[in-house]
């Protein structure tokens, strides 16, 4: 299973829902998360929801607890990641994908993954979800 930031940000930020990612992330088989959405993304979002400077130490230790491993940046995962923009993405359709997220698809497609998320973005799209909170 392919683990988005957003249901990183979840755990991390104790939010109501966070029982429910961390029960998805138990259960899945060989859990991991994109490099560029880890190193990125989950600080950018916790920063804006946290309203402070970045997220500590705090993702380092969910991916441990999570035994989420950070995948490889595959051979034609950067094409899979543009074809996801050029379908996907802002002010091409309603999922408004970002960079990011397009990088997430590309990564659940490559590894044939389905994906854990939270929000409205990723259920406009033609991935399998584990997640639609």
């Amino acid at each position: 299973m392919m683990i988005d930031a957003s249901a990183l940000v979840v755990i991390l930020l104790r939010e109501p829902d966070a029982a429910e990612v961390v029960m998805a992330i138990a259960d899945a088989k060989a859990p991991f998360t994109s490099p560029s959405r880890y190193t990125n993304d989950l600080c950018s979002h916790a920063r804006q929801r946290m309203g402070c400077a970045g997220s500590g130490g705090g993702s380092a230790k969910v991916l441990d607890a999570g035994s989420i491993r950070v995948c490889a940046i595959a051979d034609g995962m950067i094409s899979t990641a543009a074809m996801a923009f050029d379908r996907f993405g802002n002010a091409r359709h309603p999922a408004q994908l970002n960079l990011g997220d397009c990088f997430a698809s590309a990564c659940a497609k490559t590894y044939r993954a389905p994906l854990l998320h939270k929000g409205d973005d990723f259920p406009r799209t033609d991935l399998e979800l584990v997640y639609k909170g």
